[in-house]
């Protein structure tokens, strides 16, 4: 994993990392993950505030549907 250094300007007990892959990698798939989802979001447009409007719409619909059969009867 690493190797102490115990001489030089570095402060004693300072460890320098050999294994550079096994270190760096948590932050490419995190890196990864944030772009896929930023490429999705790019993609799909601002769907999250459309669904809820689209939501809301179909409630007050259903309701405005309710009333009239109410009426009818």
């Amino acid at each position: 994993m690493g190797d102490a250094i115990m001489s030089g300007n570095l402060a004693e007990g300072f460890v320098m990392l050999t294994d550079t892959a096994h270190h760096v990698w948590p932050f490419f798939c995190w890196y990864a993950l944030v772009r896929l989802t930023w490429t999705w979001m790019l993609l799909s447009g601002d769907d999250g505030g459309n669904t809820a409007k689209h939501l809301l719409q179909g409630k007050q619909v259903l309701k405005e549907l309710a009333l009239r059969g109410h009426k009818v009867n």
